[in-house]
């Protein structure tokens, strides 16, 4: 794929085995890696995309097949590519008119029960939900003066029973909370400021005391941050300094203590790290793995349950693949050894 740039994962044809889905920038498509006895097979889901840099996978017309929503960087839009079985997918557009879409959440916004998408544009700062009915969606305005909003992440932050959506300030280098209050209406609250160009952020109790957490990079500055969560307020906690830049982080319990590690991925260098996470907020970082550059995204499984191994599967915009790298006998203890790197 040219431009191989973000990945999704799910079953799309229902038959037990994880598929997976992601945007190629420079070709302008949405591709499947369908999982096969044989190995992956890849289809085609749209091709008439000017520069995708996202996709979002998730059941929005609730009928039991995993849809993908993706997000055209120089289109300015976003689409629903709706799956009707059998991998044949429908594509309808959202909207035309988000200057350089970005990201895309589904979440029932306004409680009704029914799954709404939630879409970020950088070039005009907005953030807006849209409201599906038959096939028409409906955009209504959240924010428009989140300078670079790029990054999102989606959870019940405030334990209030609605689920609040994150955002990163990618040229206002902040990190903002929109506080979903009920029927549509957020009131955002600034949680973290100079923090430059923040890229990724998830949401995830990493810290098992029932209040979700936020972990997000400092792209540009190699820096690798949580978000405390105590349930009323949110404390910086820097995890790791690398020596380059991070493009993208996905959360595992990697060595099955029951808490998740983290895993980073840097676009220019090359290098995939692990933070292990002890506990009490308390991480150390190691490299395990230099080598393939343009890292764009990361998606992290176990190999079985209860050991200490790893599938990475990982997306590079500079020798244009989706690759899966198999890392075995991840030993936490004073030394660490990273075998069977394929």
């Amino acid at each position: 794929p040219d431009g191989a740039y973000y990945l999704g994962e799910g079953d799309f044809d229902n038959d037990g085995d994880q598929d997976y889905t992601y945007a190629a920038f420079r070709e302008g498509r949405i591709y499947i890696a369908e999982n096969r006895p044989t190995g992956f097979v890849t289809l085609v889901v749209y091709d008439q995309i000017e520069g995708p840099q996202s996709v979002t996978v998730a059941d929005l017309e609730q009928d039991g097949d995993l849809d993908i929503i993706s997000a055209g960087a120089w289109d300015d839009s976003f689409y629903f590519h709706e799956n009707e079985g059998n991998l044949n997918f429908n594509t309808t557009l959202i909207t035309d008119t988000a200057n350089n879409a970005a990201r895309t959440l589904v979440i029932d916004v306004d409680g009704d029960g029914v799954s709404d998408v939630v879409g970020s544009s950088s070039l005009d700062d907005s953030v807006r939900w849209y409201k599906k009915t038959n096939n028409y969606f409906k955009a209504h305005l959240i924010v428009d003066d989140i300078d670079g909003a790029l990054a999102m992440s989606q959870a019940d932050y405030d334990q209030d029973g609605d689920v609040d959506v994150m955002v990163g300030g990618f040229f206002s280098n902040e990190i903002i909370l929109l506080i979903n209050e009920g029927s549509g209406i957020f009131k955002s609250k600034t949680l973290a400021v100079q923090k430059v160009k923040p890229l990724t952020l998830i949401g995830q109790d990493v810290d098992m005391d029932l209040d979700v957490d936020v972990i997000f990079t400092e792209s540009q500055a190699g820096l690798l941050w949580l978000l405390k969560n105590d349930g009323k307020t949110f404390e910086e906690i820097l995890i790791a300094d690398r020596p380059s830049k991070i493009s993208s982080v996905a959360l595992l319990d990697v060595d099955s203590n029951g808490m998740f590690d983290i895993i980073d991925v840097g676009e220019s260098s090359g290098n995939i790290g692990i933070s292990q996470n002890s506990g009490i907020s308390s991480y150390f970082r190691y490299l395990i793995y230099q080598g393939l550059q343009g890292f764009k995204d990361v998606l992290a499984e176990k190999q079985m349950p209860n050991k200490k191994g790893l599938n990475l599967l990982l997306a590079s915009n500079v020798n244009n693949s989706v690759q899966q790298f198999s890392i075995t006998d991840l030993i936490f203890i004073t030394g660490f050894e990273a075998a069977k790197i394929r």
